[in-house]
């Protein structure tokens, strides 16, 4: 059981400070529904029944196999997105072969490869050996199953389709899966790129610039602005590259520190999504995560507003997550999700449409995911557009360096022969 405080506004609308013991920031919010209460805000005070995760110890660095050999590594070897696509889909298959939730477990565990997973699926099997349900065990383990994974293995334990549930699993974590690798694969092109330029500039600026700057120095030659700036430049990374490198490894820390702020994530993923070609990108894969997690949640029996907030947590972007908390809040209030997703910005005429019929039909669940799928599909061209379009620009980019290098070093050069021609 964990602590949680509350803030809530009664039917008066006056405000309501408390404390509860619940399982779940879930289950608090249904309890004060259950008392007439709008929730505002809940935060966790105590948790005694999650597992962090262990810290930095010498299991950081190494382990022993089954075999009991030492095996050395850099770091926790947690599943990825894919990995739990696995794990979900073989652990459907066995329980609808009738294999029982504890031997499923138990083979789970010892045909895993990822050591510290294979770990937690004994702490879990254990917990469930114990009297936990299994969503409860899962729970241990916030750091590799998110609240979308627990809260929809809750439902199918509660309505008796684990099987099933645990297929869906399966089948929309391939999705995110597949819409993360692909706008991944089109963000990473553009960095290794600008790296690579990075690099070749530092390289002239090392190597190259120096010979140059020497040749100039004993000519006695006034060199222009551009020489002049390239030439302190090169001097100060030589001479300070202590600094230099302090500098570069400042910014980066800087840099992921302020991701860490509320604010400081809120703006870079606000400017992400003002990127021309990247920003359409980004905003398209939100809609399709958003569009793929409530199909999935709302078919696996988890109300709209829990469905609602877990999305937001699941958005991985602060901009969207403060626009989903909005909607849910206006459907506790009342309103209809199509109406509340269409005073949001984040969300095309076209979802909010589509939506709208799947409400009125009754097969929401079903819309959403064919809209996911149509932004799926969009995702893959737009990914393979900027594929195409980054190969040229590539060129231009690393030549365009270059050559504000080399123009930068001949000009002094040109400058000479213009007089000796004179």
């Amino acid at each position: 059981m964990a602590a949680y405080k509350y803030k809530a506004r009664d039917r008066g609308g006056n405000l309501r400070y408390g404390g509860l013991e619940a399982s779940s920031k879930a289950e608090v919010r249904s309890r004060l529904r259950q008392l007439r209460l709008v929730t505002l805000s809940i935060r966790l005070e105590r948790d005694d029944s999650v597992a962090k995760g262990p810290g930095i110890s010498l299991e950081y660095f190494y382990y022993r196999d089954k075999e009991g050999r030492l095996q050395l590594r850099f770091g926790y070897q947690w599943p990825k997105t894919r990995d739990l696509a696995v794990f979900s889909r073989q652990f459907s298959s066995m329980l609808a072969s009738g294999v029982a939730m504890m031997k499923c477990l138990e083979i789970l565990r010892d045909q895993q490869n990822l050591h510290d997973f294979g770990k937690a699926i004994e702490v879990i099997r254990t917990g469930v050996e114990h009297g936990k349900s299994l969503g409860e065990s899962l729970e241990m383990y916030p750091n590799i199953f998110k609240p979308l994974y627990v809260s929809m293995i809750k439902a199918g334990e509660a309505s008796g389709q684990l099987d099933a549930i645990m297929r869906k699993l399966s089948e929309h974590l391939d999705k995110v899966s597949k819409i993360i690798s692909q706008v991944k694969s089109a963000l990473y092109y553009p960095v290794a790129v600008i790296l690579l330029s990075i690099g070749i500039i530092i390289g002239m600026l090392v190597f190259v610039v120096p010979v140059f700057a020497q040749q100039f120095q004993s000519a006695g030659q006034e060199l222009p602005a551009l020489t002049r700036w390239v030439v302190d430049a090169s001097d100060f990374i030589r001479e300070r590259y202590i600094l230099f490198s302090c500098m570069v490894v400042g910014i980066f820390v800087a840099f992921k520190m302020a991701l860490k702020t509320k604010q400081g994530r809120r703006t870079y993923d606000k400017y992400m999504m003002k990127i021309p070609a990247v920003g359409p990108l980004i905003h398209k894969t939100v809609i399709a995560r958003f569009c793929y997690t409530m199909s999935a949640m709302l078919s696996g029996g988890v109300n709209m507003i829990d469905a609602l907030l877990i999305c937001a947590i699941a958005a991985d972007n602060k901009i969207v997550e403060e626009n989903i908390i909005t909607i849910k809040d206006k459907v506790e209030q009342g309103e209809g999700l199509a109406d509340s997703m269409r005073e949001s910005y984040i969300f095309p005429n076209m979802v909010t449409s589509m939506t709208e019929v799947g409400e009125q039909t009754g097969a929401l669940d079903s819309m959403l995911a064919k809209i996911a799928e149509i932004y799926e599909e969009e995702v893959e061209e737009q990914v393979k557009a900027l594929l195409s379009l980054l190969e040229p620009l590539t060129i231009v980019v690393i030549g365009g360096c270059i050559g504000f290098i080399v123009v930068a070093m001949y000009l002094p050069i040109f400058s000479m022969a213009k007089i000796v021609g004179g």
